[in-house]
């Protein structure tokens, strides 16, 4: 009987000394951030039917399923919307603010209020240079900001190879932690330091990832995401991501290598942690806002080119040399309405006069008899007979080119001969809603190799491409990888390369579809279901210029623009340069028609930012037909509007994150006073059980002293 008495008094002093030192585990973490106060549970101890002292049962976390997953979700969307929010605000802090004289839109408009008033007095010099000096700074500045957005955006891809990378580690060490969880429950040892641990874990890990995390019968824990992708199983998987790092460059793809070293893409599927933030601004947010940019840099290079197009210097310029179209020799011509082209002298006299109607299909020359230069007016020529034809109604005067990079070249002969072009007042020149000069760009002020405008004026039936191949990439709405094709130039028409691009099986169909060329030339592609489309790389050619860049197909093609447009260097270098006059070419032959004083071209250039324009659309931003000044101000309503949205976005996922780590918090957080009462209960219990043995061990020196 005393026998049963120790051993009671001994099980006694081991549930209490095992009840101090979870208490004492408890307390000094008390302020441990993530720590799951742990509890002993204690039941009788039987032996043989009869009560042989207490045993622990358990040793448990004070872990709530329910609340964990909560509060993990909602860490999860928090993280995710900072790291969006966080982008977007530096995003927005690029273009300055709006109403600022310092902010991009500040530097338009006092490039303008500059060409207003160069236009009253237009022989100054130094107006001059102001004026082309703030025209250079405006596209230096959307320079630097695209130069900005596209850093940001590398940044962003930079910075998921990170979070990948510490996704790594995390998942490594969870692994690791649960085969000690499995070994200690194995051996009937308490794990609940080691859950702790990957619990913490675990919480850093939703910061990154979204995750959902299910406790193993066996010990340890599963981690997946949410949409069911195994992360820490009996072994960790492991991402697996390369960053561009390239401006401009697609993208490569995440993926994901499970235990067995097998591998497939991973980027769908991520719906919030701080990976799905930086990859939705990375994929959707920042390109859109690029591609925007682009749309209004295009915007402002051809509102300022219709303006100068139509005007020229004093005295007039020799030769005009226009940009690469795109364009081939075989194309349809494409023009309807009139425009003149008038040869001066030095003295700035009217020396020849040629008007040509596309519509009619004539030319005449110096007021005389129309000749055509179609075989049956009104039917449409090639581009290379109507230059034919143009050269040779400058004979003696000039000549006319055009060369295989689509580019129109005409020259004047003769000392101090000049070239000018005006549009017709009633019917003027069009092909994709430009004039005859405009379109070809013989007299731009703003220019780039590629196009800024994405209206051809082709058709389907125009010869196609020769080069290499395009290579286009499909992405879900997940940015998941769908598929990557190689299309090969088709040279036997426009309509053919677009049909070979829309193929289902070899080109994007069923999940994109480029239309044919509207009556502007324009192809516009249309996606399925949220898709994305991306040009990996493109090597067809026409007219100098690649599919892609000829109709404008790819966010970065589009937002390229406002990274590569200029001031064209002659100007730059010579302000004067900038075309200030309109001579009247409809006057009599030897009448002067250029005078120094002519400031007619700065006023149109000063009203190109009100002018009316059909703007094609660019991102967020609809197609319209508005103004410059609208479109500025659109683009930075939608800057203002999504960094805005990001950071509301942000406050309530950090209000409904910290409410939901309240709720665990107080479900499995450490009371001080609750265990100072089990520390005082543990003492007491641990007392009692020691006088109980000590009263055993007298009774049985009493036995002993009576023998």
């Amino acid at each position: 009987m005393l026998t049963g008495i120790i051993q009671n008094g001994l099980s006694g002093l081991q549930a209490s000394q095992t009840g101090l030192r979870v208490t004492s585990q408890n307390i000094t973490n008390a302020d441990t951030a993530g720590y799951a106060r742990a509890s002993v549970d204690l039941q009788q101890r039987l032996i043989g039917g009869r009560g042989a002292g207490v045993e622990i049962a358990a040793i448990q976390r004070a872990a709530d399923r329910f609340l964990t997953a909560a509060a993990l979700t909602a860490t999860s969307m928090q993280s995710s919307a900072g790291a969006r929010a966080g982008l977007l605000d530096r995003a927005q802090s690029i273009f300055g603010d709006p109403s600022a004289d310092t902010s991009t839109f500040g530097s338009i408009d006092r490039m303008f209020s500059n060409l207003t008033s160069w236009s009253l007095d237009p022989t100054s010099s130094v107006r001059s240079s102001q004026a082309v000096n703030d025209l250079a700074a405006v596209f230096t500045e959307l320079r630097r900001n695209a130069s900005d957005l596209e850093a940001l955006r590398v940044e962003a891809d930079q910075r998921i190879s990170g979070v990948a990378s510490d996704i790594n580690g995390l998942l490594t060490q969870i692994a690791e932690l649960n085969k000690s969880v499995r070994s200690a429950k194995v051996n009937g040892q308490d794990a609940t330091g080691t859950e702790n641990a990957i619990s913490q874990m675990i919480d850093k890990l939703s910061k990154l990832i979204d995750i959902r995390v299910s406790e193993v019968s066996s010990g340890g824990f599963e981690v997946r995401t949410q949409s069911g992708v195994l992360l820490v199983g009996d072994r960790a998987s492991q991402l697996r991501y390369n960053a561009t790092g390239a401006p401009f460059a697609a993208t490569s793809s995440l993926q994901i290598v499970d235990g067995s070293g097998a591998a497939r893409t991973f980027d769908g599927g991520i719906v919030s942690g701080e990976l799905a933030g930086l990859m939705q601004a990375r994929d959707q947010d920042i390109p859109a806002l690029a591609e925007a940019l682009g749309g209004l840099a295009g915007a402002l290079a051809d509102a300022l080119n219709a303006a100068h197009n139509d005007s020229t210097t004093v005295p007039a310029p020799v030769a005009l040399d226009g940009r690469r179209t795109g364009l081939v020799a075989g194309d349809a011509l494409g023009f309807t309405g009139k425009f003149t082209l008038g040869v001066t002298d030095s003295a700035g006299a009217l020396v020849r006069r040629i008007e040509v109607d596309f519509t009619a299909g004539t030319i005449t020359v110096n007021g005389g008899a129309a000749t055509s230069f179609a075989a049956a007016p009104p039917a449409t020529t090639t581009v290379g007979g109507f230059v034919t034809a143009l050269n040779a109604a400058m004979t003696g005067f000039g000549a006319v080119s055009f060369d295989s990079n689509g580019a129109l070249h005409l020259s004047a002969s003769g000392g101090g001969a000049g070239l000018a072009l005006r549009q017709d007042a009633t019917a003027p020149s069009d092909r994709g809603g430009r004039g005859f000069s405009h379109f070809f760009g013989l007299n731009d002020v703003a220019v780039r190799a590629a196009p800024s405008f994405y209206e051809t004026g082709l058709t389907s039936a125009d010869p196609g491409f020769g080069g290499g191949p395009i290579v286009l990439r499909v992405r879900d709405a997940q940015g998941q990888l769908v598929v990557e094709r190689s299309i090969a130039a088709v040279g036997a028409s426009v309509g053919g390369m677009i049909t070979a691009i829309n193929a289902s099986g070899t080109g994007l169909g069923p999940y994109a579809q480029l239309s044919a060329p509207d009556a502007n030339g324009r192809v516009t592609l249309s996606t399925a279901s949220g898709f994305v489309v991306e040009v990996v790389s493109d090597a067809t050619a026409r007219g100098g210029q690649s599919f892609s860049t000829l109709f404008g197909i790819g966010a970065p093609t589009r937002a390229a623009r406002a990274i590569e447009l200029g001031v064209r260097s002659d100007i730059a270098a010579t302000p004067m340069k900038l075309s200030m006059a309109r001579p009247d070419l409809s006057a009599a032959i030897g009448t002067r028609v250029l005078e120094r004083g002519d400031s007619r071209g700065l006023q149109a250039l000063a009203a190109a930012k009100t002018a009316t324009l059909d703007f094609a659309g660019a991102g967020p931003l609809a197609a319209q037909t508005t103004s410059l000044s609208r479109i500025m101000s659109g683009f930075a309503g939608e800057v203002g509007r999504r960094a805005a949205t990001a950071e509301r976005d942000e406050k309530a996922a950090t209000a409904v994150a910290d409410a939901a780590m309240e709720r665990r918090t107080s479900r499995e957080g450490v009371n001080l006073d609750e265990e100072l009462m089990n520390m005082t209960r543990y003492q007491q219990s641990y007392a009692a059980s020691s006088r109980l043995i000590q009263a055993a061990k007298e009774m049985f020196d009493i036995l002993i002293n009576l023998k």
